[in-house]
C-alpha cells in the first residue's frame, strides 16, 4: 500500500481567540501561552519587555477545529526506551481505547497540550525547534481515537477536563456519556505514552461543564471530578 502525504498551507488565520492555554511547552519552567482560534494556534512567549510582555514566535494551521484544550504538567524519568506492555494488558486496552503513539522530538518541556480535535481524536501535543519564530511548530505525540466523526450529540470528544495533579483525564459526549483516562506516574520524554487504563460513566442528561477537583491526597483512589449534568 502507497503512503498519501498531504501539505496544508494557510495564508489567512482567525482573530477570534475561542480558548487561551498557559504552561512550560517549550521548555522547563517557561511560561508560554498558547491561542486557539479555530483553525490555527498561535504560540506566545513571556519576554522582559514592560510594553509587551508577550511575543508570537508562530502561528500554524490545523486541520479541523479545535473543540478544547487542556494544559498536562507531566512527571518526566530518565527512560529512553519503549514502555514494556505485557500480552495480556495490551488485550485489555485495545478492546477499550487505541493509543497511537508517534516518533517524535523528545518532549523539552514540563507541559503537554491536550487537545480535542472535530474529527473526535484526543491529541497530545508539544512545541519543538531551536529557533521558535523560524522553525517553531507544533509536533503530534499521541492521538486516541474517540469515536467515529460526526455531528450526533452522541459522538464522544466534545468536552475535556485534565486532573490538577495530572492523575487523569475526561472527555465526554454533549449528554449521557463520560470516559475517563488513568494516567501513567511518570513519562518518558523520547516514548510518551501517557495512558495506562480507561473507564466510562453513563449519566444521563445533557453535560454542560465537567472538572476535576484538588484533592489533599494523590492517589489515584482519591480523583473526584465534578460535573454539570441538565436532566
Amino acid at each position: 500500500m502507497s503512503n498519501m502525504s498531504v501539505y496544508y498551507r494557510s495564508t489567512l488565520y482567525g482573530t477570534a481567540v475561542q480558548r487561551i492555554v498557559s504552561g512550560a511547552f517549550a521548555g522547563p519552567r517557561q511560561c508560554n501561552v498558547c491561542l486557539f482560534k479555530g483553525h490555527s494556534i498561535e504560540f506566545m512567549q513571556l519576554v522582559t519587555s514592560p510594553r509587551d510582555p508577550f511575543v508570537s514566535r508562530f502561528e500554524q494551521p490545523v486541520f479541523g477545529t479545535i473543540y478544547d484544550a487542556q494544559r498536562l504538567t507531566c512527571q518526566f524519568n530518565n527512560d529512553d526506551h519503549p514502555p514494556a506492555i505485557n500480552s495480556r494488558q495490551g488485550e485489555i486496552e485495545e478492546e477499550l481505547y487505541c493509543q497511537n503513539t508517534r516518533p517524535h522530538t523528545p518532549v523539552s518541556g514540563d507541559d503537554v497540550l491536550v487537545m480535542l480535535s472535530e474529527y473526535n481524536k484526543l491529541v497530545f501535543s508539544t512545541v519543538v525547534g531551536h529557533d521558535l519564530e523560524r522553525l517553531g511548530r507544533f509536533e503530534t505525540l499521541v492521538e486516541v481515537p474517540l469515536d467515529e466523526p460526526g455531528p450526533e450529540y452522541t459522538k464522544m470528544g466534545r468536552k475535556l477536563a485534565v486532573d490538577p495533579c495530572s492523575r487523569a483525564l475526561a472527555t465526554a459526549s454533549y449528554r449521557d456519556r463520560i470516559d475517563v483516562f488513568i494516567l501513567h506516574d511518570t513519562m518518558s520524554r523520547a516514548y510518551f505514552h501517557p495512558i495506562s487504563g480507561m473507564g466510562s460513566i453513563v449519566e444521563d442528561g445533557i453535560i454542560w461543564h465537567m472538572e476535576f477537583l484538588h484533592t489533599t491526597s494523590e492517589s489515584k483512589d482519591r480523583i473526584l471530578l465534578a460535573t454539570v449534568v441538565f436532566k
